[in-house]
């Protein structure tokens, strides 16, 4: 559903307020259970699965890998830099893993459009295949009005590109190396995303390193 030029913030509020209800009505009304993933049916449409896929929520499976690989203290502070939605595989009708994806959201302070500063937030999943190669980085969600271009526009803005068609060994070398430029206009945003990028990195190297 398309946003109404001028009135991006009401949209969005209302885009939510008829996710709640269909969310109420599938669990209060219907009696379906939750499927553990934390997103709203705009949101996971946002996926494009292909018929017969499913997403299938592995959350608590990642951070017992983190958490046998690390320290308590370690632990906790891996996952309150993440704040980490889901992880999450994507599986076809037979229940083969197509892609995993880790879903995290963020909210930052930052400069807006009239140089006035206010908090924002976003969702985004980084996707791989099931070989962990062919790295795709989606906009789940977000605020408007982020930066002078809008961080929405982020997601049809060869910016993004940068993040796709990489291993996973591939993309944490390049967020160690700090090889992504910032987009022009959107300084804080890009900063953001890049440091959010490479802590689900740094997490997924670390919880995969036995």
């Amino acid at each position: 559903t398309d946003a109404s030029a001028g009135a991006s913030l009401s949209f969005g509020g209302v885009l939510n307020g008829v996710d709640n209800v269909i969310s109420f009505h599938k669990q209060a009304i219907k009696g379906e259970e939750s499927d553990g993933i934390n997103l709203s049916d705009s949101q996971r449409a946002k996926f494009n699965l292909a018929d017969g896929q499913v997403m299938v929520d592995k959350t608590e499976d990642f951070k017992a890998k983190l958490k046998a690989a690390s320290s308590e203290n370690k632990y906790n502070s891996i996952l309150e830099g993440l704040r980490l939605v889901n992880f999450i595989e994507i599986q076809d009708a037979t229940g083969n893993v197509v892609n995993y994806a880790y879903v995290v959201d963020q909210e930052y302070s930052c400069e807006l459009e009239h140089g006035s500063r206010g908090k924002q937030k976003y969702t985004i999943a980084l996707m791989f295949d099931s070989n962990w190669e062919n790295s795709k980085l989606l906009i789940i969600d977000s605020t408007d009005s982020m930066s002078s271009v809008g961080f929405d526009s982020l997601a049809n803005n060869a910016w993004v590109n940068n993040f796709n068609g990489h291993t996973a060994a591939e993309l944490s070398s390049m967020m160690g190396g700090a090889e992504i430029d910032k987009i022009s206009g959107a300084t804080f945003t890009s900063n953001t995303v890049i440091a959010h990028v490479t802590s689900i990195m740094s997490a997924h190297d670390r919880a995969n390193s036995k």
